[in-house]
């Protein structure tokens, strides 16, 4: 009978990511001339903010304490609709919309509205005018689990093209595939069940083609088609729920038919399994090859062994070993989470099958 994983008590160790925010003063910023303090509205933080008026820019310098992912967001106000272009570190700038804000308080925007990946030690923030000037009071940098990985920041290989796009598209730009591949390399936070999902247009009617996570063939969700249909671009599940471990991964997108606008892939943080602890089983050593995965044991207490896909579907079960096994009854390739406990504690690993 399949299992869930996410149901089962395993021992996958989770590092947790601080959810604490911190906050950069807009007046503590570098600032051009024409951007000048202000302290006439009354619920500035800290009891002011900085007009950024006829094209005033300020620079925020910011410390990530740990590398990771960080939702970036502006607490600005506006009677009417503005915009104003954002530039983080050495990438190019992009342009947020303002909407109106027409009480006396600042609201949140979020910059590029989607989560962005920061290594640690220092970085920097830069606004500069767009359309309208804009009151600025802070920028905030909050910890997330989710992640948004750019498509136009991925490398390029074969026919793929990055454009510079108005509308709808995060950040400014997308990347046209041409037919080629395209390879996301993900940086994963913490070990849990996500969500991921790619955000596209196509000219018609085109699909990205194959996926693969790891080298492990994923079929789209049965109920969401991967195709793409006109300029406007959509959300395609690519997985509902999928085990990813704490560390690095791919995706792989190859051609179907036709090519696709690509904006970015989503990797939305779901759960965590449940009763997570980790005791290392010093007796007990996972490999694999082409063939088979062999658990081998110097110990002669008895073990138990589960091995899952990376969707959490449970593929191989033995409450009770001895000695070494050997799985070869793993007929497809790919990724797979081996769980062994013992009267002692639990480990698991991470094997690939190819």
């Amino acid at each position: 009978m399949k299992k869930n994983f996410t149901l089962l008590s395993v021992a996958l160790a989770m590092a947790a990511l601080s959810a604490n925010a911190t906050i950069y003063e807009a007046e503590l910023a570098t600032k051009t001339a024409a951007a000048i303090i202000k302290t006439d509205v009354a619920s500035a933080s800290g009891g002011s903010y900085v007009d950024t008026q006829n094209g005033g820019s300020l620079t925020f310098s910011i410390s990530i304490p740990t590398a990771g992912w960080y939702n970036v967001t502006a607490a600005t106000k506006s009677p009417d609709s503005r915009s104003e272009y954002f530039k983080i570190d050495a990438d190019p700038a992009f342009k947020v919309a303002i909407p109106a804000n027409a009480t006396a308080n600042f609201a949140e925007i979020a910059v590029g509205g989607k989560s962005q990946y920061f290594t640690a030690g220092a970085h920097t923030i830069v606004t500069s005018k767009d359309w309208g000037y804009l009151p600025i009071d802070y920028i905030k940098v909050e910890a997330t689990n989710n992640q948004v990985y750019q498509a136009e920041k991925v490398t390029l290989t074969g026919d793929n093209v990055v454009y510079t796009a108005a509308g709808s598209v995060s950040e400014g730009r997308y990347l046209d595939s041409k037919g080629s591949n395209v390879t996301f390399n993900l940086m994963v936070p913490v070990t849990g069940n996500y969500k991921v999902s790619i955000v596209g247009k196509g000219a018609d009617v085109e699909a990205p083609g194959n996926v693969r996570v790891n080298d492990f063939q994923i079929d789209a969700n049965p109920a969401v088609s991967l195709e793409m249909t006109g300029p406007t671009y959509v959300e395609r599940v690519i997985s509902e729920s999928i085990l990813l471990t704490a560390g690095a991964h791919t995706v792989l997108m190859t051609k179907s038919w036709g090519y696709v606008g690509l904006d970015y892939l989503k990797v939305d943080y779901l759960s965590t399994p449940t009763n997570v602890t980790s005791t290392v089983v010093n007796a007990i050593s996972v490999t694999s090859n082409s063939q088979q995965i062999t658990i081998n044991s110097s110990s002669d207490k008895a073990y138990a062994v589960s091995v899952y896909d990376v969707t959490g579907v449970l593929k191989f079960e033995n409450s009770k070993v001895q000695g070494s096994v050997s799985i070869n009854d793993i007929t497809k390739t790919g990724l797979y989470i081996v769980v062994v406990g013992t009267s002692t504690g639990t480990e698991t690993y991470k094997v690939m099958l190819k």
